[in-house]
């Protein structure tokens, strides 16, 4: 590349990085209002107002049932981790040290390599008007507070028909594991045993073509996922920084630490 190309580069990097610069993560620290955890949270701990006692008694059970497959399979709990131990990236996006220098370096390079592919010409690259981090680390209080959301707007309402067909009803123990199986485990880690929870994972974020791509299982997001610029970027790249895909979740990356090569 030319030095002239290269400073145009340079410039429409530090564009975009001062354009995300105010985009902050979605993963605050704070306690739920009214509500008290366990350490670690169990499924007593969890409210849904509204509800009647039987499906109030389900979700806690599947709750547990999530626990312990997490366990079965040698995951540990991990408390959570004091804020003097992480390190912010972008406002309000932080990750364990030697993680988040790592996330650093490579948004400083795909931001600085889709400067160059505008200055080329590439016309994708001209469509992509934002790019950054989503969430990053998060604590066990937020993440009960997703699997609580997650299980009443998406998981609980997307399986009911299934549910229903089973033996023992829509609450009953076969519908407790294909609620489990089917619904959440492809999509959630439970509270406490995220590598969100320990800090070394990300979900990206992009707007390209006038549609924020952010993370949720919409047919549509997903589509737009796989064709983005971003993730083309980070399949090409991301292991240079020592950050693993997670395929089901085309935004969520984890670090697992490499000798940069580039």
């Amino acid at each position: 590349m030319s030095r002239t190309l290269q400073g145009v580069a340079l410039v429409l990097a530090l564009t975009l990085a001062s354009a995300v610069s105010q985009a902050k993560c979605i993963d605050p620290v704070y306690a739920l209002d009214g509500q008290k955890l366990s350490e670690p949270p169990r499924g007593a701990d969890l409210i849904w107002p509204g509800a009647s006692a039987e499906q109030l008694r389900f979700m806690q059970r599947v709750f547990d049932a999530h626990i312990a497959w997490a366990k079965s399979g040698g995951k540990r709990y991990q408390p959570d981790i004091p804020p003097a131990q992480l390190v912010e990236i972008e406002p309000e996006c932080r990750l364990l040290d030697v993680a988040a220098r790592a996330a650093t370096r490579l948004l400083v390079q795909a931001r600085a390599d889709l400067a160059a592919a505008r200055t080329k010409g590439d016309a994708q690259a001209h469509q992509v008007e934002d790019l950054g981090m989503l969430s990053a680390y998060r604590a066990t209080t937020h993440q009960v507070l997703l699997w609580q959301n997650y299980f009443k707007s998406d998981f609980y309402p997307r399986t009911a028909a299934a549910r229903t067909k089973l033996a023992g009803g829509p609450h009953g123990r076969q519908a407790e594991q294909l609620i489990l199986r089917q619904a959440i485990i492809p999509s959630l880690a439970p509270p406490g045993y995220s590598n969100h929870n320990r800090a070394l994972a990300i979900d990206f974020r992009t707007r390209e073509a006038g549609r924020e791509i952010t993370s949720n299982f919409d047919a549509a997001n997903l589509q737009a996922w796989r064709k983005s610029w971003l993730l083309a970027w980070l399949k090409a790249h991301a292991r240079e920084y020592g950050f693993k895909p997670y395929t089901v979740e085309p935004w969520h990356w984890e670090y697992a630490g490499t000798v940069r090569s580039r």
